[in-house]
């Protein structure tokens, strides 16, 4: 498989991105929960970063009340370990700083036109943090937190964060907020959280599937179907029933001792919550919505036929669960392996010769690629309840002024990462990442935590798939119990 020509340029960027993290290391001392972020750099590296000052708003946004000045506020986010204007979570790769650059540009030029700073404060026990400030309030609230999407039902259901769809001073059906998690984070009608230009974690989190294409070659997996793995997605005929067949001829005893261990060829590696991601991907939901906008459990046959599948895929003996200390993938004797964007740059950092595809479809009858974004890995956008009076409006604005310039100026240097030359080795996998971004979704009961659902699943997993007939019939009760509780909360709260 030939790489890009540009592949060769990269080891020069390398040699320059580990030049400047040094410099830039001095900047970016990682702060917590109670100190604020240091700007990543003081002087622009790259003007195409900075938000262009002279033009006007957004005019597909609402009339924003404070647009002229913020008279000096101090707009306060709250993160989980990892921050979102940080390079942190990006592998420490040289386009992370370029994407941290980038954010440091857009709050100086918004605090220069509109007399507001940015201040992040990170946490390792974000959720505590959150509760006791605000409870607390005054000086140590926090006027928005960015945590796991997961993380905010429970807080929403306490009080703590508003309902978005309440928020007078915040333009929720602009562009710039992602639209397809607007309706999947709702719950009867209400909206804690959001997503969009602003964070980019979501776009990390986002799940596909990595291959070894020197095994590809080198176990002449091609002969199978007589088409390579990019090739195999176009023809639509990239499913899980092919997914085995490849499995299986790549699952080699290499020392012919009659033991598989992690010395030997494998399909792949997979760990228990890749039910879910494969149920993603065959074009299912565990929960679904009523015309109320209320969670009721999605019980079809056809679902419950797919994870059949999926189990017996799982226990076909061609993978093995990552019970060993870390994944083989990286020692070049693991075929495939499922794995959120944010991977590949580990994998390339690593000098694998890889490709990327998109999620298999469960069978050619399936209409489009789909594929998983982990909750756990998607930070969000709240307000927080702590905030009050003239503030809410001003904290409204200026998150839907930060989202806008994001989506002028970091957007596009955060698309350059995930689909440029920073991280993908071969020319047609731009094009397969395009592919798995077409079309994704969240696992609802992992979203909101309902009715013991998620749990259930890893726990057929983990027992290789004995039980899975009678999980649906024994979360009815437990889902519809958990929707009666947070709706019982959710009147409490009004």
């Amino acid at each position: 498989m030939e790489k890009m020509s540009f592949s060769k340029s990269r080891k020069t960027l390398h040699i320059l991105c580990f030049a400047l993290a040094l410099l830039m290391l001095v900047a970016t001392v990682a702060s917590c929960s109670n100190e604020k972020t240091p700007p990543v750099n003081t002087d622009p590296i790259d003007s195409e970063t900075e938000p262009n000052t002279d033009e006007v708003y957004d005019p597909e946004a609402a009339p924003i009340p404070y647009l002229e000045n913020f008279g000096g506020y101090e707009f306060r986010v709250l993160t989980r370990g990892s921050g979102m204007w940080t390079s942190d979570d990006i592998s420490g790769d040289f386009m992370g700083s370029i994407i941290a650059q980038a954010a440091y540009n857009r709050n100086e030029a918004l605090n220069e036109r509109y007399n507001f700073s940015v201040v992040e404060f990170k946490a390792d026990d974000w959720v505590s943090t959150a509760r006791n400030t605000a409870l607390t309030g005054g000086n140590e609230a926090y006027d928005m937190w960015s945590f796991k999407m997961n993380d905010m039902p429970s807080l929403a259901q306490e009080g703590f964060v508003y309902d978005l769809n309440e928020v007078s001073c915040m333009n929720i059906d602009a562009s710039y907020y992602d639209q397809s998690l607007r309706y999947q984070g709702t719950f009867a009608n209400h909206l804690f959280f959001l997503t969009g230009d602003l964070l980019y974690q979501d776009d990390l989190a986002t799940e596909c599937v990595a291959f070894n294409a020197a095994m590809f070659e080198g176990l002449n997996l091609k002969s199978a179907y007589n088409m390579d793995m990019y090739e195999l997605v176009d023809a639509g005929k990239w499913t899980l029933a092919t997914y085995t067949e490849l499995a299986k001829m790549a699952t080699v005893d290499k020392n012919g001792d009659g033991t598989m261990d992690n010395t030997d060829y494998w399909g792949f590696c997979y760990e228990p919550a890749d039910i879910l991601t494969l149920n993603i991907a065959a074009n299912n939901s565990l929960l679904q919505k009523d015309a109320d906008d209320i969670f009721i459990l999605n019980q079809t046959e056809k679902q419950i036929n797919d994870l059949q599948k999926i189990m017996a895929f799982l226990n076909s003996g061609y993978a093995v669960a990552a019970n060993w200390e870390d994944s083989v993938f990286n020692k070049n004797i693991q075929f495939t392996e499922i794995c959120a964007v944010m991977d590949l740059a580990t994998f390339d950092d690593e000098g694998l010769n890889f490709g990327v595809v998109p999620m298999p479809k469960i069978d050619e009858t399936q209409t489009n690629y789909r594929s998983f974004i982990s909750t756990y890995g998607s930070n969000c956008i709240t307000i927080c309840t702590s905030v009050q009076g003239e503030d809410l409006n001003k904290v409204a604005s200026i998150i839907d002024l930060l989202s806008y310039e994001s989506k002028q100026s970091v957007s596009p240097k955060l698309n350059e990462y995930i689909f440029g030359a920073y991280v993908l080795q071969h020319a047609e996998d731009v094009r397969m990442l395009e592919v798995a971004f077409n079309n994704r979704a969240y696992e609802l009961c992992y979203l909101w935590s309902t009715g013991g659902l998620y749990s259930s699943m890893i726990s057929v997993c983990e027992a290789k798939g004995e039980g899975l007939a009678g999980v649906f019939e024994s979360c009815e009760g437990a889902v519809a119990a958990s929707v009666a509780r947070k709706l019982e909360r959710l009147q409490n709260l009004a």
